[in-house]
């Protein structure tokens, strides 16, 4: 993973093309990928501080059962709760909220979104690669250092801790 320039694993891989392919497309890829490291922890401090979690994910389109798998996964790693609490969908644009975490290094679809991107930093969107300037997480365990003073700039009183 930490050799990928690319967002698209494709796009690393060009002559491996059908291998990638099967391998995006083997069941139980999404059922088994484990939490990034602190991410659960996280996840429950944000609720506990009064945070509105969702999970948006966008499905791989090709997978017969990665709906279903991601589904799984985050009922086993997060928690029943958090799998009623899941979007999936092709197009994070369309889905409303205040705050995307994601490592895409650009968010594009149907609508101009109402959520501020905030990268989970991957080395595919580190600066000097063509990303975004945008605020990023580089590590679960501090994500306050970057989640507050947004939420702040959006207008929220976060010692108040509703963000709902």
């Amino acid at each position: 993973m930490e050799q990928r320039t690319h967002y698209d694993y494709m796009f690393d891989n060009p002559h491996n093309m059908e291998i990638m392919e099967a391998a995006m497309n083997a069941e139980g890829l999404y059922l088994n990928l484990e939490p990034t490291p602190y991410a659960v922890e996280a996840m429950k401090e944000m609720q506990e501080e009064g945070i509105d979690t969702w999970f948006c994910s966008k499905p791989y389109p090709t997978h017969p059962t990665c709906t279903s798998e991601k589904l799984a996964s985050v009922a086993r790693h997060f928690g029943q709760e958090m799998a009623q609490k899941t979007i999936l969908t092709h197009d994070k644009t369309l889905v409303f909220g205040h705050v995307l975490l994601d490592d895409k290094p650009t968010v594009t679809g149907a609508a101009v979104p109402a959520w501020k991107h905030v990268y989970y930093a991957q080395p595919y969107n580190a600066p000097g690669t063509g990303a975004q300037d945008i605020p990023r997480i580089t590590d679960w365990r501090n994500w306050r250092n970057t989640l507050y003073p947004l939420l702040e700039e959006m207008g929220f009183d976060i010692r108040k801790a509703a963000f709902s």
